[in-house]
């Protein structure tokens, strides 16, 4: 697999067309953030890419790369901290008192100030000047916005890179929600999960964070574009302009929490292979038979600035130990230093850490430490001081491989105790040892994924489709201020005529009514998988069984619970058995023939009714699942499984499976992010630009669109919560023996495999177990049947080809339909292939072909098809996009409508709704697709992007599947809102607190005034009074 991987890698990567030019902006002053920057970029030239580096150090000689390397040293920056800081009569160390809100505070003020002198740097400006052009610019995000710019000024695409990983900054530029009731604030340390008090805090000051940034932060970062950059734009034109946001983060290390698509972690492409360390350096740590300990504060924090009491009582406490110390002092001389102490001004950290003798890293919890000490599984006790390094802290205590002690609380006793806490305590070297497991297991290297998305925007000309919605939302519409602002006022309104109303006569009922409907209307070795695809639909089953044999073809024994099962036993390395549940086929037959209709009458349904109808029907249809007889066998049999497979289809019950045998669950979502799968993993999906699965919107909604957006989606929590959830629970007592509570089924899910990709659907934020395959079931075309190669060969003007899908069947059309089609078909010059389910079709047109099934994928890869008319279901899109064939969507039910939205939005196809087909209406917009080259030109673009990937598909879902079993069911993965209930989620609790705050103060306030105002009022009528008097 590795060297698949391997290979794939190089071919992707070997070549981005031409060398690119790239200008990379690493300006912070801090060492640390600066061998972030120049790593990368010294890859980039190592690649063959010319790159120019602006920063605050360069390097001493310049790199021997393939590509050129030029630094741009702004010396200024370095200069400005030092002034700025001794003017603040500051130690860093001071830092540690300041409460979360000063710190912020702190920042915003001193950063912008510091960071000015990199656009002011002559050699800055001479660049700014020049006629230089880049293709790509990379810029550290480091309260250093205006910076940004330069891309702007330069013509190029944006990319930002995160050295403290997603924080409120790199949150805020590329839309990616960020809970504050789960999701601490970067100055913070406060513990997962956060209680009351700190979720109080937390919301304040991200609160604080706003306004901070919004009235200081970026007017300045404003002024400093105008005041730099000729003609220079305004920063609400640049900030969120970002193609891609590399993060120095990985969820091994770092607390899982959604992204937004591009958002790419690459935590760890600055460590590399330990280095042969210096003589004295080998000796010593060699000799340290009891081990030894590494102390570093790292680039900016040195220990030589040390009050002396702290100072006195680390040296104290380590004159105790047997063990050896390696310190980096900054100094020549240590007064009192012990002789197990060796000291040094600068310090290999990478190659010390890798020595197998270290057994304790004593560090300030920077990023880059954290991330070494985990990449080399050494335990840590972190002494955190500012920024990021408390989190990181915290993040080690609550994962086990360290612990934290606050610097002000630093005595001998506490150091020394901490000490031998962790060196005389293995489960801090085995957390620490399983997570540098879990970070280093990737099917890419973090160098390779950050160089590959690098030069997958400058392919993709800054990859707009990886763009969310949300960043063109207003704040109040993204919060749907609006909507609930109108919510409000319409209950308000009923509530009022309903209470003056002492007996509603039947105007009054027709007036509420009319609201009513106004609001709803329209508007790793082998494993034992146990794979559950139990849906009735065929479409689903392809999914499932492309999966399940290609695990079986890695060497995993599969067993597969479907409703149709294969002919014949696949011919694979591992074992591949078929259980087939036939009940679920005949119950949905003869729900279907109750309902007496067609398919096609689900065209007509508002997205509610369509809810509503999912909601009811579905649990009943997948009712005989769980209770066939085999399924029975198997659930009373002694077989074990290492994972359980299960599709997401309104079947939770089934995923009970994975509790009775006692294995991870992995679900496959079929429909890609949804209702439905969002609530098992706890991932933000805001119905303020998200659309639900049954709707037709736009992207952006309208105000409308959002209102019954908000609506279905309460509607559907009602409906889940109130009736598929009980159903599906009382399917789990009935039939599994001693089955768990729904609640401890729904939420246990290890990863969610997604059939979808930003190049198809509309990009939306992900927490870190929701995994990407779209197209993992798109196979190499195949050789066609003779009929058909000849039919398609001879298209000298092309071919249409339609299918409805495996569910909706054309020969079920009603006749008025059908006849409309049949004659526009007999129109055109093209040829036409039709997938017609009956024998004879009533006045079939010379020009078209029928047949009850064809080699869909075979068909969309010949030359001569030039449109696909389809249902527009997601296996279809998929297939179409994997070819570059545009498409004309007739969305029915489902998914369907959005993914037809999706081609008219991207451009690659157009949408003719059902009820809407005519001769006129389906001829208009066969022959604007065939006559207009935009489409297939769209469809070629998205194609590429959609190829466009590191690893396939398949062997990105064998590779999570793997995982999952290799760790245990890798809960490393699970987001801590899962482990809240919804009203703390939504900060409910908070908000009331703070209103009763705010409405108590406030009542106070006016009392007193009150009481002033009536006291002095008094006074002068008294002295009126008197004045009369006298």
């Amino acid at each position: 697999m590795k060297t698949i991987v391997t290979v794939v890698l190089l071919l992707l990567t070997s070549q981005c067309g031409s060398c690119a030019k790239i200008l990379g902006v690493f300006t912070a002053p801090g060492r640390s953030h600066y061998i972030l920057g120049s790593t990368l970029m010294k890859a980039l030239a190592e690649k063959g890419h010319d790159v120019t580096v602006i920063s605050s150090f360069g390097e001493k000689e310049p790199p021997k790369t393939k590509g050129t390397y030029r630094d741009i040293v702004v010396t200024e920056l370095l200069e400005n901290m030092k002034e700025m800081l001794k003017g603040q009569k500051m130690n860093m160390f001071d830092q540690d008192d300041m409460s979360p809100f000063i710190a912020t505070a702190f920042m915003a003020y001193m950063m912008p100030k510091m960071m000015e002198p990199a656009l002011r740097d002559k050699s800055v400006q001479n660049l700014i000047h020049s006629n230089e052009k880049f293709d790509v610019v990379i810029v550290e995000q480091f309260m250093n916005d205006a910076e940004k710019a330069l891309a702007t000024h330069f013509g190029a695409p944006l990319i930002v890179v995160s050295s403290m990983g997603a924080n409120y900054w790199v949150n805020s530029i590329v839309g990616n929600p960020a809970p504050v009731s789960y999701i601490p604030m970067m100055s913070t340390d406060y513990s997962i999960p956060l209680t009351f008090c700190q979720r109080v805090q937390n919301s304040l000051l991200f609160l604080i964070t706003e306004v901070l940034f919004k009235l200081y932060v970026y007017p300045a970062e404003n002024q400093k574009i105008k005041k730099y950059i000729p003609n220079g734009p305004d920063i609400s034109d640049v900030l969120y302009n970002a193609s891609i946001i590399l993060m120095n983060s990985h969820p091994s290390i770092n607390q899982p929490v959604p992204y937004v698509p591009n958002m790419i972690d690459v935590g760890g492409f600055h460590v590399k292979p330990p280095k042969k360390l210096p003589q004295d350096l080998q000796e010593f740590l060699d000799n340290a038979k009891d081990g030894a300990i590494y102390f570093s504060m790292g680039s900016n924090l040195k220990s030589a600035e040390l009050p002396p009491e702290k100072r006195d009582a680390i040296l104290r406490a380590f004159s105790k130990l047997k063990e050896k110390v390696l310190w980096k002092w900054e100094e020549d001389v240590l007064p009192g230093q012990p002789e197990n102490v060796k000291l040094s001004k600068w310090l290999p950290q990478q190659s010390i850490l890798a020595h197998p003798n270290v057994k304790l890293f004593i560090t300030h919890g920077g990023l880059l430490s954290t991330t070494e000490t985990v990449y080399h599984g050494v335990p840590i006790l972190a002494i955190p001081i500012f920024g990021d390094q408390k989190q990181n802290a915290k993040a080690a205590v609550d994962n086990g491989f360290g612990r934290m002690i606050p610097y002000s609380e630093i005595t001998e006793d506490r150091f020394k105790q901490n000490i031998q806490e962790i060196l005389n305590n293995p489960k801090y070297r085995n957390s620490a040892k399983k997570r540098s497991e879990a970070f280093h297991d990737r099917q890419v290297s973090p160098m390779e994924t950050a160089i590959y998305w690098v030069e997958y925007v400058i392919r993709h000309k800054g990859a707009p489709h990886l763009r969310v919605a949300a960043l063109d939302l207003p704040w109040y519409k993204y919060h749907l201020l609006d909507v609930i602002s109108f919510l409000v006022l319409v209950i308000s309104v009923i509530a009022c005529i309903s209470y003056y109303s002492i007996r509603p006569n039947r105007k009054m009922k027709s007036i509420v009514t009319l609201l009513l409907i106004l609001l709803v209307s329209h508007h790793g070795s082998c494993a034992k998988i146990l794979g559950v695809f139990t849906s009735p639909e065929r479409s689903h089953y392809i999914l499932g069984s492309t999966l399940m044999k290609a695990l079986a073809e890695k060497g995993h024994d599969v067993t597969v619970l479907s409703s149709y099962g294969e002919k014949e036993p696949p011919k694979t390395k591992g074992t591949y058995r078929d259980i087939v549940v036939t009940e679920i086929m005949k119950n949905m037959n003869e729900m279907m023939a109750g309902g007496q209709g067609s398919m096609f009458d689900q065209g007509d349904m508002s997205p509610f009714l369509a809810a509503g109808f999912l909601a009811f029907m579905m649990p009943q249809m997948m009712e005989p699942g769980l209770g066939d007889k085999e399924i029975q066998k198997l659930m009373h049999s002694n077989e074990k499984f290492d994972v359980v497979i299960v599709e997401q289809f309104m079947n939770d019950a089934e995923k009970a499976l994975s509790t009775h045998f006692g294995a991870p669950l992995i679900v496959v979502s079929s429909m890609g992010a949804n209702y439905w799968v969002n609530t098992l993993v706890g991932n933000p999906s805001p119905p303020s630009y998200i659309p639900m699965i049954s709707t037709d919107y736009s992207i952006p909604m309208t105000f409308c669109e959002r209102l019954e957006n908000s609506l279905l989606f309460l509607l559907t929590e009602v409906l889940f919560k109130w009736y598929v959830y009980p159903y599906e629970n009382a399917k789990i007592k009935k039939y599994i023996p001693n089955g768990p509570d729904i609640n401890d089924v729904l939420y246990n899910a290890s990863i969610i495999l997604m059939n979808s990709h930003p190049s198809l659907n509309q990009p939306v934020p992900y927490v870190p177990n929701m995994i990407d395959i779209g197209g993992f079931h798109v196979q190499p075309p195949k050789k066609l049947p003779q009929d058909l190669q000849e039919f398609l060969d001879s298209a000298k003007e092309g071919v249409v080809y339609f299918s409805m899908g495996s569910n909706l069947k054309s020969a079920e059309l009603p006749a008025e339909k059908r006849e409309a089609i049949l004659r526009t078909f007999s129109k055109l010059k093209q040829k036409v292939l039709w997938k017609w389910e009956d024998d004879v079709l009533p006045g079939q047109p010379e020009n078209v072909k029928l047949s009850k099934w064809l080699p869909q994928q075979s068909i969309l890869a010949h030359p001569n098809v030039k449109l696909f008319i389809t249902h527009g279901g997601l296996l279809s899109t998929t297939e179409t996009i994997y070819h570059g064939v545009p498409i004309l969507a007739i969305p029915v039910f489902g998914d369907q409508h959005l993914n037809a939205k999706a081609a008219v939005k991207n451009g690659y196809g157009l949408m003719l709704p059902y009820p809407e087909i005519t001769e006129e209406s389906f001829t208009q917009n066969i022959r604007e697709i065939l006559n207009n080259p935009k489409y297939r030109n769209n469809a070629k673009k998205k194609s590429d992007a959609f190829h466009d990937r590191q690893v396939s598909p398949m062997e990105t879902a064998i590779y999570w599947i793997e995982y999952v079993i290799r760790h245990k069911g890798a809960p490393h993965l699970r987001v801590a809102a899962l482990d809240l209930p919804w009203y703390k989620y939504f900060l409910l609790d908070v908000i009331g607190f703070l209103v009763l705050v705010t409405s108590v103060i406030g009542c106070i306030s006016y009392y007193s005034i009150r009481a002033v105002c009536k006291k002095i009022c008094n006074k002068r009528k008294s002295k009126k009074l008197k004045q009369k008097k006298n």
